[in-house]
């Protein structure tokens, strides 16, 4: 690993490559180019100084030996690499490696007939390596003739450690093109003509394959990229002279706060899931108008959200399954072991989630607001329904005229499209937090993202919020321009051990912007130490937010902060508060 614009002196590292081509299923697809994928990856990567092990069309027995061998062998090593050309399935958020011998006959075979791609990821991450990197075009259609519908499409978001970059031929929950008239996948074949321009940076590379396989499909197949680097890598040692830096231009800092870990919906008890666990229903994602023009103010601008696949609760968490985990039950309405727990703080309902966690050794958390109301609409299976599953409000809610001013047994009425119930009635219903004018704030954000030169997403990490979970993932409305920068962190303070400070230096900034959430903690802490390191900063007044807290609202926070930063004594260096369309105006001002 080396930073952006050094050149990395040669033999200093050793390489290990693990190429991978199946190819001849017996029970899955076959496929065309996958041998040839293999045999053009392991001559490239052998031109490039890694010492490659080769492998084709391996069972499920074999898979699993040669994984185990190759993590043995990357002892030795300082930089790790998979190839991978094949069929892939995701399933329960799990990406899957298909064996030529796999016959997954239901979803829930894919776990023992298919191999985890996180097993092979362990393995790098085991060996203590400075840079692991993973390349697959196994983004297909679910391989499996009447494969399941809880079989994903395609593959979800990796997982993949520290100091870890995975690229995926398409991005996470799109199938990609084998391109069966061509020699090598689409993705393939750009990616090598890359790799053979060794001297550009990985993410240089990646971008440019991003491009040319966006170009050549008309935009059907768009490689996905999860970088977990520090720095960038160099497959080969320039000659020439290091690389320019970018011009000085403001840059964008997106942050989002850490979300609140989940709080599955209901349970009613399965054979196979224990008494206070969640039964979930599987939402196929989709795009949709999120809010209401007619409603709170809060639901307003009306805007398009794009959501992968998850899971949600089928019904509401019942007094008996809170009991369970927490030994209390704080509801108003007792003496109904199946009707919804009540009168929960949302710290309340945290506390449950962490405890719920480590009682199954699985991770629940609250859905979002779009996650919630795409699936009372309906998801996909919508049909257009004024409340959760009918035009009817009796037959899908207990409400003030029905309800006898009481709560009711879950799933007692009718459930919606996707087999829901109770998201129209019975109990208000807890998502992650809240943040103040959301859809708003995101909207300005975007627009500064659109004109930014740079654009660097901070991303929080702990606990049950770690890279590849859904409570780690950025925002489904925030844009994500090619070339953009992550850093992951695990304190309020963006700059506290993370390499953000690095991460500006090398692309040439001093001068940036900062968004985002949450005003209070992350931004808020954020900006006063970038002040104190010599960053001019300038704060977007009206595209940074927070939550209510038990002081003051949202709004008075965001307020009394934009007044603290206004007047924050930082001699020499002033910080600058002042609304999107003001920087937007100074950004296109000539010179």
């Amino acid at each position: 690993m080396v930073p952006v614009g050094k050149q990395l002196p040669s033999g200093t590292e050793r390489r290990l490559a693990l190429v991978i081509g199946n190819k001849n299923y017996a029970y899955a697809s076959r496929l065309t180019n996958t041998h040839n994928d293999a045999d053009d990856m392991a001559k490239v990567l052998q031109n490039l100084g890694f010492d490659v092990v080769v492998r084709k069309d391996l069972s499920y027995v074999d898979l699993l030996k040669l994984i185990d061998d190759f993590g043995d062998k990357l002892s030795g090593y300082d930089v790790g690499l998979l190839y991978y050309s094949g069929h892939g399935v995701q399933y329960q958020g799990e990406n899957y490696l298909v064996p030529i011998d796999a016959n997954a006959k239901s979803a829930r075979e894919i776990a023992y007939t298919c191999v985890s791609l996180g097993k092979l990821m362990g393995k790098m991450e085991d060996a203590r390596l400075k840079v692991s990197l993973a390349f697959l075009d196994a983004c297909r259609n679910n391989p499996f003739p009447g494969g399941n519908k809880s079989i994903g499409q395609g593959l979800t978001i990796p997982n993949n450690p520290p100091g870890s970059f995975v690229a995926f031929s398409t991005r996470a929950g799109s199938t990609a093109d084998d391109n069966s008239g061509g020699r090598n996948g689409l993705f393939t074949s750009a990616l090598l003509q890359n790799l053979r321009q060794g001297t550009i940076g990985l993410r240089g590379m990646i971008d440019n394959t991003i491009k040319q396989v966006s170009t050549a499909s008309n935009k059907a197949q768009i490689p996905g990229r999860y970088d977990e680097l520090t720095g960038d890598f160099y497959f080969l040692v320039s000659s020439g002279v290091e690389p320019k830096p970018e011009p000085e231009k403001p840059v964008v800092v997106v942050r989002k706060e850490e979300p609140a870990p989940v709080r599955p919906e209901a349970v009613k008890p399965k054979v196979d899931l224990l008494p206070y666990e969640p039964e979930t229903v599987f939402v196929a994602g989709g795009s949709f108008d999120m809010g209401n023009e007619y409603g709170e103010s809060d639901e307003e601008p009306v805007h398009r959200v794009t959501l992968g696949d998850y899971y949600i609760g089928k019904y509401e968490v019942t007094q008996a399954q809170w009991e369970a985990v927490m030994g209390n039950n704080p509801s108003d309405f007792k003496g109904c072991a199946t009707c919804p727990v009540e009168n929960v703080s949302w710290e309340d309902v945290q506390i449950y989630l962490r405890k719920l966690n480590k009682k199954t050794g699985k991770t629940y958390r609250l859905p979002t607001e779009a996650e919630w109301e795409y699936a009372a609409r309906g998801g996909k299976k919508s049909d257009g329904y004024v409340y959760a599953g009918s035009n009817d409000a009796e037959s899908v809610g207990w409400h003030s005229s029905n309800s006898g001013n009481k709560t009711h047994e879950v799933g007692g009425l009718k459930a919606n499209e996707l087999g829901i119930y109770d998201m129209t009635g019975n109990v208000w219903e807890w998502c992650s937090v809240a943040r103040a004018n959301r859809a708003l704030v995101c909207q300005r954000i975007n627009q500064l993202i659109d004109e930014a030169d740079h654009v660097v997403f901070i991303q929080h990490a702990e606990e049950e919020m770690q890279p590849g979970t859904h409570s780690f993932d950025l925002l489904p409305e925030l844009h994500r321009p090619d070339g953009a920068l992550y850093v992951t962190k695990t304190a309020c303070d963006a700059f506290w051990h993370t390499p953000l400070e690095q991460t500006l230096a090398q692309a040439d900034i001093n001068a940036f912007v900062v968004c985002g959430c949450a005003t209070d903690y992350c931004v808020d802490t954020t900006i006063k130490n970038g002040a104190s390191r010599g960053f001019s900063i300038t704060v977007a007044e009206d595209a940074h937010t927070t939550a209510n807290r038990q002081a003051a609202k949202a709004e008075v926070l965001i307020a009394h902060h934009n007044d603290v930063w206004r007047n924050l004594t930082v001699p020499g260096n002033p910080v600058f508060v002042r609304p999107v369309a003001a920087i937007l105006a100074e950004w296109r001002m000539p010179g």
